[in-house]
């Protein structure tokens, strides 16, 4: 199955909001290239997005507290529609 043009795709998400998270220490240059590469066009078609960059990260962010927060904060503030609450997201198994 061929992959469609990544500028084909955005312009399917015009309903949806966006959000780009990476780390700014990328190992693999592949996945900052296409971060970037996703910026440029959602920049280019005009289109509003979110951006957050982890200092000190790598693409591995996925269990990283601050991460999570802003990751659900993110899902109730454009999903629900309302402010997310105030919390301290634990994580009992990173120490």
């Amino acid at each position: 199955m061929p992959v469609p043009p990544l500028s084909s795709v955005l312009s399917s998400l015009s309903d949806y909001s966006i959000s780009a998270i990476s780390g700014n220490v990328e190992s693999v240059t592949l996945i900052a290239l296409v971060t970037l590469t996703t910026l440029f066009l959602l920049v280019e078609a005009n289109r509003t997005f979110d951006m957050l960059v982890l200092p000190s990260r790598n693409h591995h962010f996925n269990y990283d507290p601050y991460f999570i927060r802003r990751q659900f904060d993110y899902f109730v503030l454009n999903l629900q529609g309302a402010a997310p609450p105030d919390y301290v997201f634990d994580v009992p198994w990173i120490a």
